[in-house]
C-alpha cells in the first residue's frame, strides 16, 4: 500500500454501544483487587526466576506442541533483515529506507525502547511521526455526531521518519534528542521533555507546520491477552461524555472502516489504541519502520514521497526482485508465526518478596492506588473472553492494569500531533503489569510515550487532564504513602 501523497479523508461514525455500555450507565463498577497475587496473568504467567529475560518466555500453561511455533516467531521477531535481492534470501526485504532492522532493535528484550542521552546518535529504539496538520477538528469525544477528520503526512518525508537506507538511495537525513525542561507541580525539580531536532535533510526543508511526534517502543507482554479481552468488558467504561461526574471521560478508540472493515472498530493496540488487531499491530510496524510489505502492505513504494525518486526506483526494483512465497517480504506463513510469537509472551509473575512488613507496604500501596483515583483510568481486573482463537489465552483472570481506552492527558503530554481518531493530547492508558520489570530488562528504558520520565513518579507528575485530580492527591500524600504507592507499582 502506497502512502498517499493527498490528503486523507477519513470519516468518524457513531458507534452502536451495547445497552450494558456507561455511556447509558451512570456508574463505573470498581474490579477485584491484586492484592498479593502474584499471578498477573492467569495461568500464562511465567513463574521463573526474575532476569533481564523475564519478558521473552511464552505463556506458561502455551501446549507443548506449540513450542517450536513460538521459536521460530522468536527467530523471526530477532532476525536482522538485509535489502533484496541478497544471497540470503529468508532475511531479504528490509527497505529501501527504515528505522531498524530488527524488531528486537526497538522492543528491547522484548521490553521498552529507550530514549538515546544527549549527544547519543543511537536512536534505534526510538522512532519519529510525522505529519502535516490539516485541520483541528480531528473529532469529537460523542459517539453520536459524525465528523470530517483531515490528516496528511509530511509533504517530502512522509509520515515516518526514516534516517537509515540501503547504499545508493539518501536517506532522510538525521535526527537528534535535546531536551527541555519544565517545572512540574509536586516535582522539587525541573522534568526533562524530549523533542527530535532534525539536521543534513537530504530531500529539502519540511514545512513549516509539520508536527512531530517521538515514540519508543512499549514492552511486548500479554498482547495476545490484550486481544482476548472483549469489547464489551472494554464497553464497560467507556465513559466519554462523563456521565457518572467522576472527572474521568475515557473513550474507546473508534477506527473508521477505511481499510479495515465494513464497520466502525474498537482500537486496542498502540500507543493511542490505533490498530484493532495484533496482527495489523505487527504488519505495520514491519511496514513504517522497516518498509516491508505484507497482505496488509501490498509490494509498492512503501514509504517513499513523490521527491525522493531514489526509494521509488529501489522499492520497484525490489518488488521484482521478490522471492518471497507469496510476493510479499513478510510471507503469511511469517506473519502466522511471529503472530503466535506476539501473542504469547508472558508476563511474569509480580515482583512480591516473603518479608511481611513489605508486603503490608504493597497492599498499603494498592489501597492508595484506588483512593486517589488511579484505578479509575488504570482498571485492574478483566477475565478474557472465553471464545478467543487461543484457547490457553482463554478465560484467564488478568490483572492488566489499563482500561484501554484514550484519555485527555492534558498539556504536559500533547506533543502537538493529531491522528484521524485522536486528538494530540489523547492517548491510551498503558498497561502496568511487568512496570517493576522495567529497569531491570533495559536498564535505559524511560516511562510514557517518548520515554521522558527516568522513573514512576516522574511519570506521574506528567499526568493532567483527566489525571490532573488524581496527580494532585499524588502529591500530596505524605512522604511514607507516597512511597507506599510507588512500591505497589514496582510489585506489578
Amino acid at each position: 500500500m502506497n502512502k498517499q501523497l493527498s490528503i486523507i479523508l477519513i470519516f468518524l461514525v457513531s458507534l452502536v454501544v451495547s445497552s450494558q455500555s456507561v455511556v447509558t450507565n451512570k456508574t463505573k463498577q470498581p474490579v477485584a483487587k491484586q492484592e498479593l497475587d502474584i499471578y498477573s496473568a492467569g495461568d500464562t504467567t511465567y513463574l521463573g526466576h526474575e532476569s533481564k529475560n523475564s519478558f521473552s518466555h511464552p505463556s506458561q500453561n502455551m501446549p507443548m506442541t506449540k513450542r517450536a511455533e513460538f521459536l521460530m516467531g522468536d527467530s523471526l521477531f530477532h532476525r536482522a533483515w538485509v535489502s533484496s535481492p541478497s544471497s540470503v534470501t529468508a532475511s531479504d526485504g528490509l527497505g529501501p529506507m527504515f528505522s531498524a532492522r530488527a524488531c528486537s532493535s526497538c522492543h528491547v528484550k522484548d521490553g521498552r525502547g529507550h530514549l538515546p542521552m544527549t549527544g547519543d546518535t543511537t536512536t534505534r529504539s526510538v522512532i519519529v511521526k510525522l505529519s502535516q496538520r490539516i485541520s483541528a477538528d480531528i473529532l469529537t469525544k460523542s459517539h453520536k455526531e459524525k465528523k470530517l477528520a483531515v490528516v496528511a503526512p509530511e509533504p517530502t518525508y512522509g509520515w515516518q521518519f526514516h534516517d537509515r537506507s540501503h547504499p545508493g538511495v539518501p536517506s532522510e537525513g538525521h535526527f537528534e534528542i535535546v531536551f527541555d525542561h519544565k517545572m512540574i507541580s509536586g516535582s522539587a525539580k525541573k522534568l526533562k521533555r524530549p523533542r527530535a531536532v532534525f539536521r543534513d535533510l537530504n530531500y529539502g526543508p519540511m514545512v513549516p507546520d509539520v508536527t512531530v511526534s517521538l515514540r519508543v517502543a512499549p514492552p511486548m507482554i500479554g498482547l495476545g491477552l490484550i486481544e482476548a479481552i472483549s469489547v464489551d468488558e472494554i464497553a464497560l467504561r467507556d465513559d466519554p461524555h462523563d456521565l457518572d461526574g467522576d472527572g474521568i471521560s475515557g473513550r474507546m478508540s473508534l477506527l473508521s472502516p477505511h481499510n479495515y472493515h465494513k464497520e466502525i472498530i474498537i482500537g486496542r493496540f498502540g500507543w493511542k489504541a490505533s490498530q484493532p488487531s495484533l496482527s495489523r499491530q505487527n504488519l505495520t510496524a514491519f511496514f513504517m519502520d522497516m518498509s516491508m510489505t505484507s497482505v496488509l502492505h501490498k509490494p509498492s513504494a512503501g514509504d517513499c514521497t513523490h521527491k525522493q525518486t531514489a526509494c521509488i526506483s529501489r522499492a520497484q526494483a525490489a518488488v521484482k526482485d521478490s522471492v518471497a512465497s507469496d510476493g510479499h517480504d513478510i510471507s503469511g506463513t511469517m506473519a502466522d508465526l511471529i503472530l503466535f510469537y506476539t501473542q504469547n509472551l508472558a508476563p511474569p509473575k509480580r515482583l512480591i518478596a516473603a518479608d511481611h512488613l513489605e508486603q503490608q507496604q504493597i497492599l498499603a500501596g494498592e489501597n492508595i492506588f484506588y483512593e486517589i483515583g488511579c484505578e479509575s483510568c488504570h482498571r485492574a481486573h478483566y477475565k478474557t473472553s472465553s471464545n478467543y482463537s487461543l484457547k490457553h489465552l482463554s478465560s484467564q483472570e488478568i490483572f492488566l492494569y489499563s482500561d484501554l481506552l484514550l484519555h485527555d492527558m492534558g498539556p504536559g503530554l500533547d506533543d502537538g500531533y493529531h491522528e484521524p481518531h485522536a486528538y494530540s493530547y489523547e492517548w491510551r492508558t498503558p498497561p502496568l503489569w511487568g512496570l517493576g520489570y522495567t529497569k531491570l530488562i533495559n536498564p535505559k528504558a524511560g516511562f510514557l510515550h517518548d520515554g521522558r520520565a527516568q522513573t514512576i513518579e516522574e511519570a506521574i507528575l506528567w499526568h493532567g487532564g483527566e489525571a490532573q485530580a488524581a496527580q494532585k492527591s499524588f502529591t500530596e500524600l505524605s512522604p511514607k504513602n507516597r512511597a507506599s504507592l510507588i512500591h505497589f507499582l514496582e510489585s506489578l
